[in-house]
């Protein structure tokens, strides 16, 4: 008979392939941040203005995380 004890109070792996991935994610973004610094004009709606690349990629990635965030996953629970 298979001992269960065993196998719960082992800790899973903290190296999943979900934090793999945001993790390659992050450096290629830390890449392109780093690669972009020259200034761009930026024109939304009626306003316009003159910005680091990077600062409206760093701006860019995070509306797309606040917006994953309350979006979430389809068929998660709260």
């Amino acid at each position: 008979m298979p001992n269960t004890q065993n196998r719960r109070s082992e800790k899973p792996s903290p190296i999943t392939a979900r934090r793999v991935v945001v993790a390659l994610l992050v450096v290629a973004a830390v890449a392109f941040i780093i690669q972009n610094t020259n200034t761009v004009d930026i024109s939304w709606l009626m306003f316009g203005f003159s910005a680091p690349q990077w600062l409206m990629t760093v701006m860019l990635l995070a509306v797309g995380f606040v917006v994953g965030w309350f979006v979430g996953r389809p068929g998660r629970k709260d």
